[in-house]
């Protein structure tokens, strides 16, 4: 199934430098929660907040497509390239839904990212754009942040999160890449490519 067959469909945006199980996860976790049809996942092509990515999207693109390729459920887009998109959550949204009208679209985060979600662009059309789907791992902490969005727009999922972050996994591949650790935080077939492919060091 595609999102072209209409269904409930979540977005999972992020720079994916490297792509680790704690994306994987979430995606994956939050869809079971919830039924959704499948998670489409964004890589960057432009960040606005973020400096150049350490691999280039093409790498990106290569390292998601193989960590989802035995779960239908996932579907991966290079939408923010192809268009030339801007970077912005809320241009990739609705890129998104004018691309696919069938579908209903909610949009992914971590609990870790609520913080800065009223920083984002236009965060009240983002929340009229689609639901926001927040995973999260009790006790959650955001609920102070939470009582100033509106409450319809957003929805806590609870799930088993994991420790993860691309950034730790940079350096730990920097350091040393035959870090047993690493095979616990990065899908098997995104590890092997970087190793072929020298990313990172």
């Amino acid at each position: 199934m595609t999102p072209d067959d209409g269904g409930n469909w979540g977005i999972l945006g992020g720079t994916f430098d490297p792509v680790h199980c704690g994306h994987i996860n979430l995606a994956v976790q939050v869809a079971a929660r919830i039924s959704l049809d499948g998670v489409l996942l964004v890589p960057s092509y432009n960040h606005p907040f973020k400096n150049r990515c350490s691999a280039s999207f093409e790498h990106r693109m290569a390292m998601l497509e193989l960590s989802t390729q035995e779960n239908e459920k996932l579907v991966v887009s290079d939408i923010e390239k192809s268009q030339s998109l801007t970077g912005y959550t809320i241009d990739s949204i609705k890129t998104v839904k004018k691309r696919y009208p069938n579908a209903v679209w909610s949009f992914i985060i971590g609990e870790d990212n609520v913080k800065d979600l009223r920083f984002w662009r236009d965060p009240d059309r983002i929340m009229k754009e689609v639901c926001v789907l927040v995973g999260y791992r009790p006790p959650h902490d955001s609920e102070n942040i939470l009582r100033d969005l509106p409450s319809d727009r957003i929805r806590m999922i609870e799930i088993e999160m994991r420790d993860i972050s691309s950034t730790k996994i940079r350096k730990l591949l920097r350091s040393d890449r035959s870090d047993l650790r690493l095979k616990e935080m990065i899908p098997v077939k995104a590890l092997k490519y970087i190793k072929e492919n020298g990313l990172y060091r």
